[in-house]
């Protein structure tokens, strides 16, 4: 069950795990990728929304958060225009119970690579995907003129949220959570 009562399916496992100082913890892991093309924003995202950043790379990000008996593990991966590379994209996707897309709602917003990544995401995971659009500098979206004609595909939902707000982050989270809940198998 999640925060709001979901059962929560697909690659859900048990887990007891101690972090060597004496507390322990017991529930289930699930995975979530984060995808993104510009850092700074996987950045905000991840500080915002984890319990705590346990590893920073120079184009990955891990992140934990636990929400009522679950830990989540959250891999933030950077995939900048012009980056080739897309095998951790498929590594991750395959495994994680969804994904979310950070896309910067804003003139300068790359549409092409933004659809490129929904298009690898869809053709890999099963899970669903959510578009967290969000406007200049990790601000929430306006409330008017929000359309771009951005493509999302049939796994995916676009939310808004602001970057520097932990519970719009938490809230992007348990989206997430409730849209996996959904299209579970009966």
């Amino acid at each position: 069950m999640d925060a709001r009562g979901l059962l929560i399916p697909g690659p859900v496992r048990m887990a007891a795990q101690s972090n060597g100082r004496g507390q322990s913890w017991a529930g289930k892991l699930a995975e979530v990728l984060v995808i993104g093309v510009q850092r700074h924003p996987l950045e905000a995202f991840l500080r915002s929304a984890c319990d705590a950043v346990e590893f920073e790379g120079e184009q990955v990000l891990i992140g934990r958060r636990d929400i009522r008996g679950f830990r989540l593990r959250i891999y933030a991966v950077l995939f900048p225009p012009g980056a080739a590379e897309l095998s951790r994209l498929d590594l991750i996707a395959e495994r994680a119970l969804g994904g979310i897309l950070l896309y910067p709602w804003e003139p300068s917003g790359d549409q092409t690579r933004a659809e490129e990544l929904v298009d690898r995401y869809d053709r890999h995971a099963e899970g669903p995907l959510l578009i967290a659009a969000y406007g200049p500098s990790g601000s929430p979206l306006p409330r008017v003129g929000t359309g771009t004609g951005l493509r999302v595909g049939d796994k995916a939902r676009l939310v808004g949220m602001d970057l520097r707000d932990p519970q719009s982050a938490l809230r992007v989270l348990l989206d997430l959570l409730s849209l996996a809940a959904e299209r579970a198998p009966e």
